[in-house]
């Protein structure tokens, strides 16, 4: 949903991704649309939940200390790093859902803004 006061061109880039959404269909490796609401009111575009964010700040805040400082995102505080085994899965994933995109015929800037989202 956009905020309050939002203007036309954040409307049309939310229909557009939604448009998008809807084009590229369903994947294990990306977020995928839900469904919409455009009647009676606000426009409103649903999509899985992604419940670790998106990947980039995931991985920058698990990432392991250099051993001269906490490491960034330290609030995840029991202790578990990324393994070789964890980045090897995430790489895999990636690879896999950008493989289906572009199968799709989606550009790189066709992307919607939260196809990087992580999913578990």
């Amino acid at each position: 949903m956009l905020k309050e006061g939002h203007s036309d061109a954040e409307m049309m880039d939310l229909v557009s991704e939604m448009e998008m959404m809807k084009m590229i269909g369903q994947h294990i490796n990306i977020i995928n649309l839900l469904g919409v609401c455009t009647q009676d009111g606000p426009l409103y575009v649903i999509v899985e939940f992604a419940p670790h964010g998106n990947l980039r700040d995931f991985l920058r805040k698990h990432r392991p200390s250099s051993g001269y400082e906490s490491p960034l995102g330290s609030a995840y505080t029991n202790g578990n790093v990324l393994t070789e085994k964890d980045l090897i899965s995430f790489a895999y994933q990636v690879a896999n859902g950008m493989h289906y995109l572009q199968s799709r015929k989606v550009g790189n800037d066709a992307l919607p803004k939260n196809a990087a989202q992580l999913q578990d």
